[in-house]
């Protein structure tokens, strides 16, 4: 699956990340239900994996 054209600069990536990062920290402190938790820490990760650590996003793209 191709990436999206909107989130191929690094500082877009890592203000969606840090919007996620946001909603872990505030269902930590005033969540009430465990599965919020749960659900923010999911995606947060897959963000991290899918935005970061893949490979998706290099900066030149023929050298996929």
């Amino acid at each position: 699956m191709k990436h999206h054209p909107w989130l191929v600069p690094l500082h877009r990536r890592l203000a969606v990340l840090f919007v996620c990062v946001c909603w872990v920290v505030f269902e930590v402190i005033v969540g009430q239900e465990e599965i919020w938790l749960w659900f923010a820490l999911g995606i947060t990760a897959y963000g991290a994996w899918d935005f970061l650590l893949s490979g998706k996003y290099r900066a030149d793209p023929k050298a996929e």
